[in-house]
């Protein structure tokens, strides 16, 4: 129970934070090689400075076995999000050349600025 809430809220933020990214932003930004954390960062701060150390150490214990035990990356289960949640930002990370790799630089980012 307490993982799968954890699990939410990451993929809530990680929502969040690319709410106002647009498709071609993201073609551009892969092309470019511009890190969105630049784009989003400040509305990610604003949340990860809001949550109790004690709540970010659970959160990435909780990820972590999370994705040992579905044997997954951070990367694949957020991709898997944004095709469940965003296609139009899946496809222009799939069909971007680079972009898969773009993506995982992204994820990173977002991931290590919150937890």
């Amino acid at each position: 129970m307490i993982r799968e809430t954890i699990i939410t809220s990451i993929r809530g933020i990680f929502g969040q934070a690319l709410s106002t990214v647009t498709a071609e932003q993201t073609k551009q930004a892969i092309v470019d090689d511009v890190l969105l954390s630049d784009t989003c960062g400040l509305h990610i701060s604003s949340i990860s400075s809001k949550i109790p150390p004690f709540i970010v150490a659970l959160g990435r214990r909780q990820l972590d076995a999370f994705l040992l035990e579905t044997n997954t990356t951070v990367t694949a289960l957020t991709l898997k999000w944004l095709q469940e949640d965003r296609c139009d930002l899946y496809f222009a990370i799939v069909k971007t050349p680079g972009g898969i790799s773009w993506f995982d630089k992204q994820v990173k980012s977002i991931l290590n600025s919150v937890l």
